[in-house]
């Protein structure tokens, strides 16, 4: 039982920390939200990813609190 509890906390502190990296990062191949239609614009590309974190980190304590109780 602990094991689990451990591994939920530590998959939702990965989950913050990739929310908070993907709200910062530039247009690349490798990290982000990586659809057609963020390819052609750069605003397209900032919007979507600073939203996508966004829902990472509401998503982490969430994530947290489920594997806790």
């Amino acid at each position: 039982m602990e094991e689990e509890v451990l591994a939920g906390v530590f998959v939702g502190f990965v989950i913050y920390i990739l929310g908070t990296y993907m709200q910062k990062t530039k247009r690349n191949w490798w990290f982000g939200l990586r659809l057609v239609w963020t390819y052609h614009s750069e605003e397209v590309w900032k919007g979507s990813n600073q939203f996508s974190g966004l829902m990472l980190i509401i998503a982490s304590p969430i994530v947290i609190l489920l594997s806790i109780l």
